[in-house]
């Protein structure tokens, strides 16, 4: 570290230097017609590149400082403190016009990209793996010394040292793929992902400054003023900044900080990359077409006005280029078949409606004959009232949806509609009643059931914070009671969460207080082997509870969807939060396709084993590999049955 700080601290200078020379002779006139300096020049450049030293540096040493106590972390630390002198154009300048510090400079340039080998053998955990890999070493150190100490060597130096080089790399990173595909655990993976990610990141904006740069050129080349404009843009916005994403991705991984981000980083950053490439076509290819018309009509150069036209049709094609884009990436890399900004912003609408009591829609003349109403809830798409049935003598609940919501779209009708269809053919005591169902000319409809009285699981949540495991056990049994009838009537729920699950308080004759548990609002019921659906703008579920397989496509799921609902809602119900949470609903859709289940007791650490096992395995990303039965999870809560006791022989 010593050599390294002392190689830095001599080619910066350096460097500084030579910047200087460059600016003199390429920017002489265009520095001071912008107020400029060589010295300022040169101080750019000098510290966007000590910058990249000191991120590399700082991080090395978090790291160290985090896992001192793992040998693998120092070299993960090593790497990334000499990894900048690898790459660094200062050290190259500084061995160049000074002899006593080739040697120097050697040492660090070596060291990095040994340790760079290294890294990449043993990432994440240390290991070789396939264990022939270690033997990579001895070739690839011989090769790299060959090629650093190239110049005495000339003449000694075969011609195939770089392809053996590069063959010998290429075999590295072969190494980590059959890693990643064989033998690394989930989260293991995620560390990989940010290692790639931090390099894409360099490999995809080097790149597509090639590419400007390859346009631009013709351009700029007459005109000093604007290409040291455009120099200073372009090297800080594609080389200097895009390259602190591999010590900082490092830093992540190592560390094992946010793993589970960056599955939504990389496609925040795939469709980002994505609208670039898109726009910069779309630019190069309006400039040449504008700039050829603007020719033919003025019978000259028009460079300016056709760069304002193209930076105009990009800056109006940015938005639907842009979602455009991002659809595409979600759909053919993530499989995300669901509009999650449409149901992010009724989930929203329903929260806010229920703030907002005042707003309240008044009874229609049709539900004169229940008495005086009064309201017990109201969301996105209905309000709830409570009234008295003229024939059965008993309390109801009133769902209805005002004619303002159905006339905005006929979905909120039609969830309605089959909401009441599908109860209307369900007969369990776990499941809600329906009693009527009638739709007005005026477009209001709504849907009387049975009155519950004890309110939401969340309500209990906001009540309790969270619930004994011995409550809990009890409600998730007799809900899947209720999912396993409706399965086997050929339905799904496919919406299964603590607010769709009413209890009825029922009081002994000897006062004790126990609860009937009914599952209810069946808007978004599938019926198995039947064509009927909601339309393509219809949200199927909640983000929050939603299975992987509703996700990519929802037409196409079974029971099994609702035992992974089960599974997110016990393990809210026990540590009275949801597993994966997330401000962004791509983010949360990409953590229910991606992220394994969190082990419960990490909340509730006085759970037994056979819990935090039961809900991982309700919660499984695939549905093979969870429950077949509702029951079987409840089952699996309450934990293995004691054996029978045998009797005694003779």
């Amino acid at each position: 570290m010593c050599i390294r700080d002392s190689v830095y601290g001599a080619a910066l200078p350096v460097a500084f230097g030579e910047r200087i020379a460059i600016a003199e002779d390429l920017f002489s006139a265009a520095l001071p017609a912008l107020g400029l300096s060589t010295s300022f020049y040169a101080a750019y450049f000098t510290g966007l590149e000590a910058l990249f030293l000191v991120a590399s540096l700082l991080v090395g040493m978090f790291v160290f400082a985090t896992r001192s106590d793992d040998w693998v972390a120092l070299a993960y630390s090593l790497m990334l403190i000499c990894f900048s002198a690898t790459f660094a154009l200062s050290t190259e300048l500084l061995a160049a016009v000074s002899p006593l510090w080739r040697w120097p400079v050697f040492i660090v340039d070596m060291t990095g990209k040994l340790l760079i080998a290294l890294v990449l053998l043993i990432f994440p955990d240390g290991r070789f793996v396939p264990r022939w890999s270690s033997w990579l070493m001895i070739p690839y150190t011989l090769v790299s010394l060959m090629l650093a100490w190239s110049e005495p060597l000339e003449g000694f130096l075969p011609r195939s040292a770089e392809g053996i080089g590069s063959l010998l790399l290429l075999s590295v990173v072969a190494s980590q793929v059959y890693r990643y595909q064989k033998v690394s655990s989930p989260e293991q993976r995620q560390q990989t992902k940010w290692i790639v990610y931090g390099v894409g990141v360099v490999g995809i904006s080097l790149s597509l400054f090639v590419l400007i740069d390859i346009f631009a050129t013709p351009f700029i080349v007459d005109r000093p003023t604007v290409r040291l404009i455009y120099r200073f843009v372009m090297n800080a916005a594609f080389v200097f900044g895009p390259v602190l994403a591999i010590p900082l991705s490092v830093g992540l991984a190592v560390t094992r900080s946010r793993l589970w981000e960056v599955d939504y980083v990389i496609n925040r950053s795939l469709a980002y990359a994505l609208v670039s490439v898109s726009l910069l076509l779309v630019f190069v290819a309006t400039l040449f077409g504008v700039q050829a018309l603007l020719r033919q009509v003025l019978s000259g150069e028009a460079v300016v006005v056709a760069v304002a036209i193209a930076a105009g049709i990009c800056g109006a094609l940015f938005g639907p280029i842009r979602q455009t884009a991002q659809q595409v990436i979600d759909r053919r890399l993530y499989g995300i078949d669901i509009d999650y900004k449409e149901a992010a912003r009724q989930e929203a609408a329903s929260a806010l409606r229920r703030e907002q009591a005042d707003e309240v829609v008044q009874p229609v003349s049709g539900l004169d004959s229940y008495g005086d109403l009064r309201l017990l809830d109201h969301g996105g798409m209905s309000e709830v009232f409570l009234g008295n049935h003229p024939e059965l003598r008993q309390p109801v609940a009133i769902k209805m949806l005002p004619s303002k919501l159905a006339s905005k779209s006929e979905d909120y009708l039609k969830r309605l509609s089959r909401e009441a269809q599908a109860i209307a053919r369900l007969d369990h005591r776990n499941v809600i009643r329906v009693h009527d169902y009638q739709e007005a000319t005026d477009g209001t409809a709504w849907m009387v059931t049975e009155y519950l009285g004890g309110g939401t699981l969340s309500g209990q949540l906001k009540e309790f914070g969270r619930l004994p495991l011995s409550d809990v056990q009890g409600y998730i049994e007799q809900v899947s009671e209720a999912l396993d009838y409706i399965h086997q009537q050929g339905l799904v729920h496919r919406d299964v969460k603590p607010s769709n699950i009413m209890l009825d308080p029922i009081t002994s004759v000897t006062g004790e207080v126990s609860y009937r548990v009914v599952l209810m609002d069946f808007g978004v019921a599938k019926v198995l082997d039947s064509a009927m659906e909601m339309t393509q703008t219809g949200v199927i579920g909640t983000l929050a509870y939603i299975a992987p397989e509703q996700i990519q496509d929802s037409a196409k799921v079974d029971g099994r969807a609702d035992v992974y609902a089960l599974g997110v809602t016990t393990y809210e119900l026990l540590t009275g939060h949801r597993p994966f949470a997330a401000r962004n609903p791509a983010a949360l859709l990409i953590s229910h396709l991606n992220q394994p289940a969190p082990d419960v007791r990490k909340d509730s650490p006085d759970l037994p084993p056979h819990v935090a096992l039961a809900i991982q395995r309700a919660m499984a990303k695939t549905p093979d590999q969870r429950y077949d039965h509702a029951s079987d999870f409840a089952a699996a809560l309450r934990g293995p049955t004691p054996p029978a006791s045998l009797p005694l022989a003779g």
